[in-house]
């Protein structure tokens, strides 16, 4: 198995991880969601939510859902360019 580092998608900056955090936990209280109930809209698991809310690394396919069942854009939430998972 190679597990070298060009292999692996480059880390996501700390402060774009921060600023993706806080866009999703705002707009979903400013929409009077809880995290279960836009987790289930989003179709990922609460865990999944809490951990991008707490500052984990969201997939793309989870930003999109996210965006989708906040009725916003994938650029709203991730103001911060992103790049697809394989790609440069």
């Amino acid at each position: 198995m190679n597990t070298s580092r060009a292999s692996r998608p480059p880390a996501i900056p700390e402060a774009d991880l921060a600023a993706i955090s806080a866009a999703v936990t705002a707009r979903r209280t400013a929409a009077g969601l809880s995290g279960y109930a836009l987790a289930r809209d989003a179709g990922i698991s609460p865990a999944a939510l809490q951990k991008i809310e707490r500052g984990n690394p969201p997939s793309l396919g989870t930003l999109i859902q996210l965006a989708r069942a906040l009725g916003c854009t994938v650029g709203d939430l991730a103001p911060v360019p992103v790049a697809p998972r394989g790609r440069k």
